[in-house]
C-alpha cells in the first residue's frame, strides 16, 4: 500500500502518516531528513512543514556528515546548519556518525558485505525515513532508498556505497563505481537497513520543490514541474516507485524524467525489487477522496485519468489507456526524424497536439530488443545507425520475429515525454506494418 495526499501541510503530513497504521513508538525516534547544504539551499523540507509531525512522535532528528567536502563534512558545521535551517527550533538535532560508526549486515547483495552507518543508529528504537523527493546527479533521483543508504551511511560508508565496496575513502578521487554497481550499491545498503530495523520502520516521501538537483546541493537548479504531494508506505521500493511514476504520469515532469532516465534510476527499483528490499507493485491510496489503484507492470496514477469519462477505480494502465485515449486523425504516419524535431522547435504546441491520444509514427528500426527497463521495444531513426528519434516500448515481445534491425516500421502508441536520452518515447506501442 502506498498513501498520498495531495495536501502537501502539516496537517497533509501528519495524515499520510497515521495513514499507515504503524505509529513510530518507542522512547527514542529517529526521523531521517536531509538538513541541506549551503546558504542559498531553498529545496530541503521546511521546519515549518515537518515541525508539528516531528514533534507529535516526540522524535530526533538525525543526520551523517557528507563525504565531499561542503558545510556538511565537519560535525560542527553540520550541527550549525541544522539550527541555521531551523531544525534545531523544532527537535533536538544528532549526527549519527559525529564519533563513530557501525557496520549492518548486508544479505543477498553483489557488492557490499555490509553497511557502515552513524554509531548513533543503534541508539534509537524507531526509524522514520522522511525524504524530499527529487532528482539526482548520481542516482537520478532520491527519496526513501537513497535517503536510507546514502543518508544513514556514515562519510566512510558513503564512499563504500559510491565505489560499491571498493573504497571507504575518498570515493571521488577513486573515480567512483560503474553506474548500475552504484545503484545496486545503495539498494543494498538500504536493505541492510531495512532488515535491522525490521517492523519499527516507516517511509515517507514529500514530492515539493522537485528539482533535478539533489537537498546536498548548495545550489540546485529551480523545479522545472509543479508540487505533487505526500506519499507514505510501509514499503520504500513501492514508495519511491509511486513517486517515479507520478512524474512520468505529470504533464511537466520532462526535465525530471530526463534526469532519472540519464542515470537509469530506475535500475535502484529494480535491483531493490530483485534483493527482497520491496516491491514495485502497489495499491496507491488517495486518502483525500477514499479512491485507490494497483498498479501492474506499467504504472497508472489516478490523475491520468481524471479528464476522461467513466473512469475506472483500479486496473493496468494498459487497458486503461487502449479504452480511453482517442486515436489521433492521420492521413499517414508522421515521420520518426520529423516527429523528433517539431517536438525540439516547439515542445509546448507539440505536445498539445499528440498528448492524450494515439498516433502512429513511421522509421528505421535501429534496435529491437528490451530497453533500459526491460521493456520490449524499438528504436526509429531516419538510418539504420542513426539517432534514435523515436523510442516504441510495447506490452509483449510477440512482435520480435516480425521486425529486424533495417526494416522500415509504422507503430502506433501513445506520447509519454520527450526524453534527451531516446528522444520521442511511446508507450503501449502495436506494430502496425514492417517491411525490409
Amino acid at each position: 500500500m502506498v498513501y498520498f495526499t495531495s495536501e502537501i501541510s502539516p496537517e497533509g503530513l501528519i495524515a499520510v502518516y497515521e495513514a499507515l497504521g504503524r505509529p513510530a513508538v518507542g522512547e527514542n525516534v529517529a526521523v531521517k531528513i536531509s538538513t541541506g547544504e549551503g546558504d542559498a539551499q531553498n529545496n530541503y523540507l521546511r521546519p515549518e512543514l515537518i515541525g508539528d509531525f516531528v514533534q507529535s512522535i516526540n522524535g530526533t532528528i538525525v543526520e551523517c556528515n557528507t563525504a565531499v567536502g561542503g558545510r556538511r563534512s565537519s560535525t560542527a558545521m553540520h550541527y550549525q546548519i541544522a539550527e541555521d535551517h531551523g531544525f534545531t527550533a523544532i527537535a533536538p538535532v544528532v549526527i549519527m556518525d559525529e564519533y563513530d560508526d557501525m557496520e549492518l549486515p548486508v544479505t543477498g547483495g553483489r557488492h557490499l558485505q555490509s553497511d557502515r552507518v552513524g554509531a548513533h543508529f543503534a541508539d534509537f528504537d524507531f526509524q522514520v525515513v522522511l525524504s524530499h523527493f527529487k532528482g539526482h546527479l548520481n542516482g537520478g533521483f532520491g527519496g526513501a532508498i537513497k535517503n536510507m543508504s546514502i543518508g544513514y551511511a556514515s562519510s566512510a560508508g558513503k564512499n563504500r556505497i559510491h565505489t560499491a565496496g571498493a573504497a571507504d575513502t575518498a570515493w571521488l578521487s577513486f573515480g567512483g563505481a560503474a553506474q548500475d554497481d552504484f545503484l545496486e550499491s545503495m539498494a543494498e545498503a538500504a536493505k541492510a537497513v531495512a532488515d535491522y530495523c525490521g517492523d519499527n520502520i516507516l517511509y515517507i516521501n514529500v514530492m515539493n520543490r522537485l528539482s533535478v538537483d539533489c537537498d546536498c546541493m548548495a545550489n540546485p537548479r529551480e523545479p522545472e514541474m509543479a508540487d505533487i504531494g505526500i506519499l507514505a508506505s510501509l514499503d520504500p521500493v513501492a514508495l519511491d516507485q509511486a513517486c517515479v511514476d507520478l512524474v512520468y504520469a505529470a504533464p511537466d515532469g520532462q526535465a525530471l524524467i530526463q534526469r532519472i532516465e540519464s542515470l537509469n534510476g530506475q535500475h535502484t527499483l529494480d535491483y531493490g525489487q530483485e534483493i527482497g528490499l520491496g516491491s514495485k507493485d502497489y495499491i496507491l491510496i488517495n486518502i483525500d477522496d477514499h479512491t485507490q489503484i494497483q498498479n501492474e507492470e506499467e504504472p497508472i496514477m489516478e490523475h491520468q485519468l481524471q479528464d476522461y469519462p467513466k473512469q475506472p477505480t483500479g486496473g493496468d494502465m494498459r487497458t486503461i489507456e487502449f479504452d480511453y485515449l482517442p486515436v489521433l486523425p492521420q492521413t499517414a504516419p508522421v515521420d520518426a526524424k520529423e516527429l523528433y524535431e517539431a517536438f525540439d522547435s516547439n515542445l509546448e504546441a507539440s505536445e498539445s497536439t499528440y498528448s492524450g491520444h494515439r498516433f502512429e509514427v513511421s522509421g528505421i528500426a535501429t534496435k529491437v530488443g528490451p530497453d533500459v527497463h526491460s521493456k520490449p521495444s524499438i528504436e526509429l531513426s531516419d538510418a539504420e545507425s542513426g539517432k534514435c528519434y523515436v523510442l516504441c516500448v510495447f506490452n509483449s515481445d510477440d512482435f520480435y520475429e516480425k521486425v529486424s534491425v533495417g526494416d522500415h516500421v509504422v507503430c502506433r502508441g501513445n506520447y509519454l515525454v520527450a526524453s534527451g536520452l531516446y528522444g520521442i518515447v511511446l508507450k503501449n506501442a502495436e506494430l502496425v506494418e514492417t517491411r525490409q
